[in-house]
């Protein structure tokens, strides 16, 4: 089995008629706006977004049905695992080629920085193996509301 890429995405959407796949908003940079300064300076912040991880899986061993078990980790620039999701999939019999999209809800930040996905996946109970990484670079910057800028002057 291989994994032949996996990207990142603000939405994907699998067309009901043709199953042709729509990925909108790819993502490689996250920017997050603080509006208090002592928010940025917390060691973990919990970030309200909202993204899919898509990923096209192959397998030529078609003659019957496959499960597998794919893990998705966030590693942050400390090299600290700040993140996972564990998924079960499923290739179908007789067909070599599977996508799988990850919703996720909300990311934990610890700094700026670039932060690691890595895509695993384990079969038969046996251990997990990375078969793709994305990086993804987070800027943090403060943004202070008009009412806080002019008392700043």
């Amino acid at each position: 089995m291989k994994n032949i890429w996996s990207i990142i995405s603000n939405r994907a959407i699998i067309d009901q008629r043709d199953s042709s796949l729509s990925l909108y908003g790819c993502i490689d940079e996250i920017t997050v706006n603080f509006t208090n300064p002592e928010e940025i300076k917390k060691n973990i912040k919990n970030i309200n977004i909202i993204f899919d991880i898509v990923s096209l899986w192959y397998d030529e061993n078609i003659k019957k049905e496959r499960k597998f078990q794919y893990l998705i980790e966030v590693i942050d620039p400390q090299n600290k695992k700040v993140g996972e999701f564990i998924k079960e999939a499923v290739f179908k019999k007789n067909e070599k080629r599977l996508r799988t999209i990850t919703q996720i809800n909300g990311l934990t930040i610890t700094s700026e920085g670039e932060y690691l996905f890595k895509i695993k996946y384990r079969k038969d109970n046996k251990a997990f193996s990375v078969v793709s990484e994305i990086p993804i670079s987070v800027v943090c910057i403060i943004s202070l509301p008009s009412n806080q800028k002019k008392l700043a002057q």
